[in-house]
């Protein structure tokens, strides 16, 4: 795992990429699919994923809150957040089709959860995120193939069923 000189020992890191995201403490962190201009901002590259799609902040009771900002909507543990949520270490937070888990290093002290090793940056926009959702190419061919074939093997049932 990089440092970077932000390390608050406070994570989100992104199942799917294993991208790792710290969280800064001091200000708002923005979860959406593009830039934001003076803020801590998590890119995310998913069309499903609204601009600002959600924020994560410390509150002054010193936790860590989620807030869901989308009419796309999002998820903490598998239900819909419709109101500003305290996060607590191990949270899996879904976002379009992105989950990320809330990741506490003193929390994790007790073992419950390891920090996962990974290669990604801790810097959003990170080539990681970007070719995961943009350089889909493969699948969409696949598709385009197994598509084809049942409907070739459709005709070809019909062709012999009702020529006889």
């Amino acid at each position: 795992m990089h440092k970077t000189e932000l390390d608050t020992g406070i994570y989100l890191i992104e199942q799917n990429t294993g991208q790792v995201f710290t969280l800064d403490p001091h200000q708002d962190n923005i979860i959406g699919r593009s830039l934001g201009q003076g803020v801590h901002t998590i890119i995310l590259h998913h069309p499903a994923i609204s601009k600002t799609h959600a924020v994560i902040k410390i509150e002054s009771t010193q936790q860590w809150s989620f807030q869901n900002l989308s009419r796309n909507g999002s998820m903490l543990n598998g239900k819909a957040v419709t109101a500003k949520k305290i996060l607590t270490h191990g949270d899996e937070v879904t976002i379009g089709f992105c989950k990320l888990i809330f990741y506490e290093n003193l929390a994790a002290n007790d073992e419950t959860m390891e920090m996962p090793v990974t290669d990604a940056t801790h810097q959003s926009g990170s080539p990681y995120a970007k070719d995961y959702w943009e350089n889909d190419t493969d699948s969409k061919i696949e598709n385009v193939a197994i598509f084809f074939f049942i409907g070739l093997s459709v005709l070809i049932f019909v062709y012999f069923f009702f020529a006889n």
